[in-house]
């Protein structure tokens, strides 16, 4: 996991199933990188709670969370969505629940609108 670019420290639980990941700020890379490494070494990912920088977006009907610095975009909330309308970029903290798959949108569970 210490070769993905972006990523500083590692502290595994293997009696909670955890890992936490810690990255550099302004780092680039993807949740689908680190879940790539995870498996690499082993393990079955599953949800991640993350807090991220980006931007909303027009995906079709639809407004997706884009994640800065990467192709990453996430469904969220209307009713959240509906609250950081009026922001041009946004960090949150929430849960990712479902990963994007095959340029489709994964699923954000924002917990927290993280004020700037």
């Amino acid at each position: 996991m210490k070769k993905v670019p972006g990523v500083e420290s590692i502290k595994v639980s293997l009696s909670e199933g955890m890992a936490h990941i810690q990255l550099a700020p302004g780092n680039t890379v993807s949740l689908e990188q680190l879940r790539k490494a995870v498996n690499e070494q082993g393990f079955t990912p599953k949800e991640a709670t993350v807090v991220v920088s980006g931007n909303l977006v027009l995906n079709g009907k639809q407004t997706v969370f884009k994640v800065s610095g990467s192709s990453d975009i996430y469904e969220i909330d209307p009713t959240r969505a509906a609250k950081m309308k009026d922001k041009n970029a946004v960090t949150l903290k929430g849960l990712v629940t479902l990963p994007a798959v095959n340029g489709k949108p994964g699923h954000f569970e924002v917990k927290e609108i993280v004020e700037s």
